[in-house]
């Protein structure tokens, strides 16, 4: 309705200021003018104010988002980054697609030490792992964040799937470790994780330098699992 009392006027302000200016212009012109604008300008701002309130959820949560993928992007280039100096590119799979899943994997690990799932975060807080919590501590206060956003259960479930999707295709004595990257820092952990955490490139060095070569794993194998994961 307010949309509507808004046109009405309008187009009855357009038509007088038309009809005026075009009988005589230079008598009525620019009082039709200033009489446009002041009637215009009030139901302007009501009219912005409006779609501000209906858009700007909208534009916040896109925006937000925006951000969210950009920050991923910079934190997996910085991972890749790390990863290409210490096990080389070639050993390297990037956004790994398993078919039937929605989700793809930051990165795959294939080499003679076996198949590595590298997941990577870059938040904005830190984050605390405490056994099967997942929080953040603010001002002394501990804040519980949702268990269905847990990372490490992220890494969890992509890690399985890898499994099966490898086992479904010939490779089914491959073990699948996982590795959650945080690659600005931001976190800290208390117990027992079941995912291995790193927080920067000396301690993901470590981890993968300490592995060992899987005896009996043959290179055919894994040269057949990149070839595999790379459809």
């Amino acid at each position: 309705m307010f949309l509507f009392l808004i046109g009405i006027i309008f187009l009855v302000v357009i038509g007088a200021s038309s009809y005026f200016v075009l009988n005589d212009s230079s008598k009525y012109g620019m009082v039709v003018i200033l009489l446009f604008g002041f009637f215009l300008y009030p139901l302007t701002e009501r009219l912005v104010n409006w779609l501000d309130s209906v858009t700007s959820p909208t534009v916040d949560a896109l925006l937000k988002d925006a951000r969210s993928a950009k920050r991923g992007i910079d934190g997996e280039f910085e991972v890749s980054g790390w990863l290409e100096e210490i096990v080389g590119e070639g050993n390297i799979l990037r956004n790994v697609m398993i078919p039937g899943r929605k989700f793809d994997i930051d990165f795959v690990v294939v080499g003679p030490k076996g198949v590595i799932v590298v997941e990577v975060k870059n938040f904005t807080n830190q984050v605390c792992f405490e056994n099967d919590e997942y929080f953040q501590e603010k001002d002394g206060r501990r804040i519980p964040l949702s268990p269905d956003d847990d990372p490490r259960l992220e890494v969890k479930k992509h890690t399985f799937a890898l499994s099966k999707y490898l086992a479904l295709n010939g490779f089914d004595e491959v073990v699948v470790k996982k590795i959650l990257v945080f690659s600005n820092g931001l976190v800290s952990w208390d117990g027992v994780t079941e995912v291995y955490i790193v927080k920067d490139k000396e301690s993901l060095r470590k981890y993968l330098d300490d592995l060992k070569v899987i005896p009996g794993y043959a290179p055919e194998v894994y040269e057949g699992i990149k070839i595999l994961l790379r459809k």
